[in-house]
Formats: C-alpha cells, structure tokens, sequence
C-alpha cells in the first residue's frame, strides 16, 4: 500500500491521498488496530481490513462513485461492491473509534495560528449535530424517528457530538450515538478528550449547574478554562462585583433525585452582555467562566470569543454539504451508518491539515483558504499524480507537485472581505 517513487523534497502539501492520510495515523497502525479485532481463520485476504478501512475513508472523501471504484482507483485493487459492503458489515465501531482516539490530534501551534489561541489557551468548542438515516427496514427495527414540535419526523436521527479545534475547524474527539443517545450523554463522553491548556467554548445546552461541575473537573486535571454560555433563569447568589461588570458568583449544585439537596457550591465568574444582532432587538446573555482574574481576563475580551463558537456550525456544513452533499446518510444498516460518519470525521481532518499547509504556505489566515476548492483540487492532483508515477520518475513528479500546488494556491485563495459603504438596513418593501 506504500507509495512507490514519491519520496518528495518539497515540505508542503501531501503528493497522494496515503501520504496526507499517514500524516494522521500511520497505516501500519492501522493494519494492527484491524487485525487485533479479526479472528484470524479463513482463507488470505485480497483486500485487507486496513486497506478497506482507508479505501472507505477516501471514498467520503472524494466524488462521485461508489466503494468499488475508488479502492481500486487508491490502491489498484480490485473487488465488487457489492463483496465490499458484505465486508464492511464486519468492521465494529470499536475499530473506528480506536483509529480516531490515536488520529485526531491538535493542528494548530502558538507560533504560527496566533489566530487560534487566547493567551495561551487553545480554543476549543463543543457542540452536537445529526445526520439522517435512510428509511430502511434494518434500520428502523433498531432506531426510532423522534416526534418533532408539529410532526413525526421524515427519518430516524442519528447524533454525533465533536470537539473541535476553532480557527482550523479539525475535529478533536467524537462521539456517535449507537443507541441513539442524547446530546449530553455523548458529550460527558468526550469531554475527557479536551487537549491540554484549552479555552473550552459551549453554548446554553452546557449551561447547567450539574454539567459545569462535570466540565470543572476535567479542567482541573487538563490546565484549561472554560466559558459557557447559560441561560437566564438560573440563580446564583453574587460574592462580589468587579470594575468590568462581570461577577463573582456561587452556583448551586442540587441533586439529580432530591432537587432540595445542595451537593456542593461553586465559584464562578458571572460575565453579562448586551448583544445586538442586525434586525433584532437587543438581548442579554449570560456566561459562566473559570478565568476568575478580570484583570488578565477582561470581559471585553471574553465575550466576542463566543462568537468564535460559529465555527463549529461552519465545520457541521462543511461536513454535511462540502464533503457529504446533504446530512442524508447513504448507509442502508445501522452498522454502515455509523462507519460512514466516523469515515467522515476523519476526511474532514485530512482536509483541515491540507487546508493548514496551504494557508501556511500563503501566510494567510485560514478563512482566506476555501475548504471546497481544496477538496476539489487536491482530490485532482492526487488522482494525476497516481496515473503520473508509471510515467515520471521521482523528480519530475516532485516538479508537477510544485507546479500543480502553485496553480492551487491562486485558486483556493478567497477575496478579503470588502468593507461596508453604507450602514447596513432593513431591506425595503418592493412596490
């Protein structure tokens, strides 16, 4: 499965889909991950459980066509798709969590991605999504469709719950409901997974006394901070009143099954702003921290990183849309469902760190660098260059990979931002 003749010289972005892949686990660890979870009986394999898993990978990673097609495209393999899918009914979730566990590491360094940093603190963000379920028999005899506020809903739902790095939008840890878990259930799941000296970034749903408790504890252990916003109803009792507004403030901590009983208090920042949004009326929201000093930590400075939490919504429609074209899942069991997500997941970090290298290279934020052109183009080069190594020797692949990553660059490359010349309005009635 090694790549032959594409030892490069140039440190930039990777010259094949294996490459760009290694970068995150290497495929020997892989292979060991797969063959720990196999009986080891059987005729030899053509096709190996590691080559599949890499093969499925780039096929969410890729255009059109379907399993068969791209295996044999990445690694001159041949086989039906039908007998692949028959394949793939043996991978357990377990393979893909272990794979991910190892894979999914932080991108971004305080050097060069100030841009992802808050004094020193990583941000880091938490949120939930769903993907559809086809409307099939195996897989509604094992997940139900949720009732919705006016109707039953069109499909069966199936939750996924990330952490994500802000700024390069690489997913951290994941969590995929098996069982059709709610959101909380999967996050207290991953939460454990927060990288070291992160500014963990939540909205409302995290905002309870119970939860905060929970997120307090990881903390600890994990030198981090977190701010989160909460809702407006919820009691505390203020110990003192700093000169930026914000507020210390104890929390109650009641128990799950005497809500009368105080478990324990905590002592938390109480952060209130004022928030306009165009066409809205104004409103208040609240935030609870741990970044306790306001002097280190004015809440001027805190408040406009919630709005930094929209990556994460920004990472769900690049999932969904740029890479899957619609949260529908093309899986017809719950066993293919699962592995389609967690294959996601991890073509969505291999673009991230494409993605990266690309806006390194430019000295360019990241927003300046389009996800879907990167996709788009380097998914190309690596399928020319595949054709290309029959044909080039080393250096003269070296020289398309330069060639071709220049052209890249210009196409990847979005406008700034043009600056407003009048203040935005209402649109006005047509007559």
């Amino acid at each position: 499965m090694n790549e032959k003749g594409m030892k490069k010289n140039h440190p930039e972005n990777s010259s094949s889909f294996l490459e760009s892949f290694s970068k995150l686990i290497s495929i020997e660890e892989v292979d060991s991950i797969c063959r720990r979870t196999g009986n080891g009986r059987g005729a030899p394999e053509i096709i190996s459980k590691a080559e599949i898993f890499i093969g499925l990978v780039y096929h969410f990673f890729t255009g059109a066509g379907n399993l068969a097609t791209h295996v044999d495209r990445l690694l001159g393999k041949k086989m039906s798709n039908a007998a692949l899918t028959q394949r793939r009914m043996n991978f357990p979730l377990e393979i893909f969590e272990k794979i991910m566990e190892i894979a999914l590491r932080p991108l971004a360094s305080v050097e060069k991605h100030a841009e992802c940093f808050y004094k020193g603190l990583r941000l880091v963000a938490i949120d939930g999504t769903q993907f559809s379920a086809a409307n099939r028999i195996s897989i509604l005899e094992e997940w139900s469709k949720h009732a919705s506020r006016r109707l039953g809903s069109a499909f069966a739902k199936v939750g996924v719950c990330t952490l994500i790095e802000l700024g390069t939008h690489h997913p951290l840890a994941v969590a995929i409901a098996e069982n059709q878990e709610s959101e909380l259930a999967l996050a207290s799941r991953i939460i454990g997974k927060l990288p070291q000296k992160s500014l963990l970034i939540a909205d409302r749903l995290f905002g309870t006394a119970s939860t905060v408790e929970e997120i307090i504890n990881v903390c600890k252990s994990r030198e981090s901070s977190f701010f989160i916003r909460v809702r407006s109803n919820l009691i505390t009792k203020v110990q003192k009143i700093y000169g930026d507004g914000s507020a210390l403030v104890e929390v109650a901590v009641r128990d799950q099954e005497n809500p009368k009983k105080i478990k324990s208090i905590l002592l938390l920042r109480e952060i209130r702003a004022r928030i306009k949004q165009p066409g809205k009326e104004w409103s208040t929201m609240i935030f609870w921290t741990n970044l306790l000093d306001p002097t280190l930590y004015p809440a001027g400075e805190l408040v406009p990183l919630y709005a930094r939490r929209w990556d994460h919504e920004l990472y769900y429609k690049q999932l969904k849309i740029d890479l899957h074209c619609g949260e529908l899942l093309q899986s017809q069991t719950p066993e293919t469902c699962l592995q389609e997500i967690a294959a996601l997941i991890l073509a969505s970090a291999i673009l991230a760190q494409e993605r990266l290298v690309l806006a390194q290279s430019q000295d360019l934020p990241l927003v300046r660098i389009s996800l879907a052109k990167t996709q788009t183009l380097l998914d190309a080069l690596w399928i020319v260059l595949k054709a290309a190594q029959s044909l080039f020797n080393t250096q003269q692949c070296d020289e398309l990979v330069s060639t071709t990553l220049a052209s890249i660059k210009k196409e990847v490359l979005l406008p700034p931002r043009k600056p407003r010349s009048a203040p935005r309005a209402l649109r006005q009635p047509v007559k």
